[in-house]
């Protein structure tokens, strides 16, 4: 339902069997007495979603408040895409952010500042459904943590497919972070549900073709492609794009923002859930596919990259081979390592 009017307490019954996994999350974030919270929401989503998020923070004990403003878009470079001044200045000041925007902001700089700030952000675009199904359990955590922990010792990654994809990149020395959907310790920033990992590989050193085949999900088209479309990949950004229909819409959406920066390799990983349905059109859904490539280009300055970029798109190759240094971790599609099952 569209936003009604803060305090209008009998949204939250409506959808009270989400409630449970929502107060669960909050708990394993450290969300209790004395914690100062910030719920951030505007007038296009989902108001029963913003009061159970609220009342389970004011349930555990913490001074909450929630801020609610109009829809914010634009470029990640634009200021339009960014909260209110306002906004930010109390988002700084508090222990949680529970960021629940229509469109999420977390490439900005102004982002990055309430995390320098000291703040924990916990974003969350997801609808009741996809919180319940896709909330992590402690198998998709142990799986998720310890394929980040291999990931962060590896020095390449290769991806390889039957569709034609043979890409290369470096991930020396970067951090690859495990999205659990909970935040905590040096873990500032998480997405809620989600169930993958992530690392930005060295920004100038992806090399290769990399292949959306048909049925592959790009989550900024909301859609999964139809006919395939070949990119060709040097000095770690795109430098070539072929292929029909869709490789047309590829190109322009890179076109539009006349910028460079977005043809970067991002990041690249895997997901982690088995309960992730590749039908259900939801972002958090592809990109935690259970052994779907991640491929992002674009912005990745929050991940721990150092692109700046004014886009972000993100690919999931299904049916595919993930290497880190020799070893597979991913096969066909199937999460094969043993340390993964």
């Amino acid at each position: 339902m569209p936003y009604t009017g803060i305090g209008y307490a009998p949204s939250i019954a409506k959808s009270i069997w989400v409630y449970p996994t929502i107060e669960r999350v909050l708990k394993l974030c450290g969300v209790k007495s004395g914690k100062k919270v910030v719920v951030y929401t505007d007038t296009n989503r989902n108001k029963d979603i913003s009061d159970m998020f609220f009342g389970a923070a004011v349930n555990l004990g913490a001074d909450v408040i929630e801020i609610v403003t109009t829809p914010r878009f634009g470029s990640f470079t634009d200021e339009s895409r960014n909260p209110p001044k306002l906004a930010l200045e109390v988002m700084k000041k508090s222990d949680l952010v529970i960021d629940l925007p229509t469109n999420h902001w977390a490439y900005t700089a102004s982002h990055d500042e309430v995390l320098d700030a000291g703040a924990y952000m916990l974003l969350s675009e997801a609808d009741e459904e996809l919180i319940v199904r896709l909330a992590s359990t402690e198998e998709t955590i142990r799986r998720t943590e310890n394929g980040a922990e291999m990931l962060t010792r590896a020095k390449n990654v290769r991806i390889v497919s039957e569709a034609g994809t043979d890409l290369t990149l470096s991930v020396k020395g970067r951090t690859c972070i495990a999205e659990t959907g909970i935040v905590g310790g040096s873990k500032k920033f998480d997405v809620f549900p989600a169930s993958l990992i992530e690392i930005p590989p060295i920004e100038d050193s992806a090399k290769g073709i990399l292949v959306i085949a048909p049925g592959d999900p790009i989550v900024e088209f909301n859609k999964l492609v139809d006919e395939p479309i070949k990119c060709t990949v040097k000095d770690g950004r795109i430098v070539t794009i072929e292929g029909g229909r869709d490789a047309t819409m590829f190109k322009q959406w890179y076109a539009q923002w006349d910028d460079p920066n977005v043809y970067v390799t991002a990041h690249i990983g895997f997901g982690t859930h088995h309960n992730a349905d590749l039908l259900s059109g939801q972002a958090m859904d592809w990109e935690s596919l259970y052994g779907g490539i991640n491929i992002a280009f674009g912005a990745n300055k929050s991940l721990g990259g150092n692109n700046l970029a004014k886009g972000h798109m993100d690919i999931i190759i299904r049916n595919a081979d993930f290497y880190a240094d020799d070893e597979i971790l991913v096969k066909a599609g199937k999460l094969v390592h043993k340390a993964l099952k």
